[in-house]
């Protein structure tokens, strides 16, 4: 008869072995449910933002193929939000001006002030203090938050 210390080794490995075909066997990838539902123009965001993040050739194609999805549908708010930012990162204010000025029209309440927000930044680095200006007045128009009023009433200086 076996003793208690050898059955539970073999036990254990038996257990072991187990478990590890198992793993083996267990899918690799589980699906992303974030991206279930994407229609095919944000995929092709998406993917233009991964082809932006890696590097080398990358983010000139993930520009490149930005650009291409807004030539094909000029309506894409994905699209047209992240050229404007990475115009804005590049230090380009002009060309995200432009960008955020397509994009306004598509767009209302906390999403308009934000497209609304980074213009007037982009106005603020190029120098246009009137732009600018009309840009947050019209912040006030749409949005609710009283701390951004307030702060953009500090700093236009209304009382």
């Amino acid at each position: 008869m076996l003793k208690k210390p050898v059955v539970h080794s073999i036990l254990f490995l038996l257990g072991a072995v187990l478990l590890t075909t198992y793993l083996y066997q267990a899918p690799k990838n589980l699906p992303n449910k974030q991206y279930e539902n994407l229609s095919p123009d944000n995929a092709a965001v998406m993917l233009a933002l991964h082809y932006k993040e890696t590097g080398s050739s990358g983010p000139m194609q993930g520009i490149s193929m930005l650009k291409k999805i807004v030539k094909s549908n000029p309506q894409n708010t994905n699209a047209l939000w992240y050229l404007g930012l990475f115009s804005m990162q590049s230090g380009q204010y002009d060309k995200a001006i432009n960008w955020f000025a397509l994009l306004l029209p598509q767009l209302k309440g906390e999403e308009k002030v934000n497209v609304l927000l980074a213009m007037a930044e982009a106005q603020f680095h190029i120098g246009d203090t009137a732009a600018r200006r009309n840009t947050l007045m019209q912040v006030f128009d749409i949005s609710n938050d009283s701390l951004l009023l307030q702060s953009i009433k500090e700093n236009l200086n209304i009382q």
